[in-house]
């Protein structure tokens, strides 16, 4: 990320993150925190992690891996979708699934300002919260599903 920031010339940023990306964005707050004005980190919390459940779900035949998206997004699934996600790489979307380190220190050290947010029935949001009482300049934004 700071690498990507430093060849568009950005000094500080507004960071935005979603799952394994509000993960990284804790990891920003930890190794770089002079890159970033602010946080907002969705169904993200900055304790560890098992993903195994997940590599367990995770086929590596592409037929395999097409019919889970396809059950999982059903009705949404239009060709395009289709398309793309059999273009994916596999190896690639298997990284998505690794244990995730802890990062609970970084939160007490957070000064600039960020929004965490949930769905009300993820089941990330109980740590979310946890997480919150942490933060001294944090807000939680529980969204209605």
């Amino acid at each position: 990320m700071t690498a990507v920031l430093h060849d568009l010339e950005i000094n500080r940023a507004d960071y935005f993150g979603y799952s394994l990306g509000g993960w990284i964005g804790f990891g920003l707050a930890r190794y770089a925190p002079d890159r970033l004005h602010s946080l907002i980190l969705g169904g993200a919390h900055p304790y560890a992690a098992d993903m195994q459940p997940f590599r367990d779900l995770m086929p590596r035949d592409p037929a395999a891996f097409l019919a889970l998206i396809e059950k999982v997004f059903g009705p949404y699934m239009t060709p395009l979708v289709r398309a793309d996600l059999m273009a994916n790489d596999l190896d690639a979307l298997l990284v998505l699934t690794q244990d995730r380190t802890s990062l609970v220190d970084v939160p007490p050290t957070m000064s600039l300002p960020c929004l965490l947010f949930s769905g009300e029935t993820d089941p990330r949001l109980p740590r979310m919260q946890e997480c919150l009482r942490g933060l001294g300049n944090g807000s939680l934004l529980p969204v209605q599903e």
